[in-house]
């Protein structure tokens, strides 16, 4: 049997972005609401024709 079953990962770096860098998170979800925004404020400029 492995040794290493059942332990948990080593930690990850301090500059990595992911679930345990809080500062990456914020950036991101910064990111995605913001593109969100775009996505949303393009698609009600294009609803209506004015022609």
């Amino acid at each position: 049997m492995n040794s290493s079953y059942g332990l948990a990962p080593a930690p990850a770096p301090l500059d990595a972005t992911g679930g345990d860098n809080p500062m990456g998170v914020l950036i991101s979800g910064i990111l995605l609401l913001g593109a969100i925004a775009l996505f949303i404020g393009w698609g009600l400029t294009h609803a209506y024709s004015t022609s």
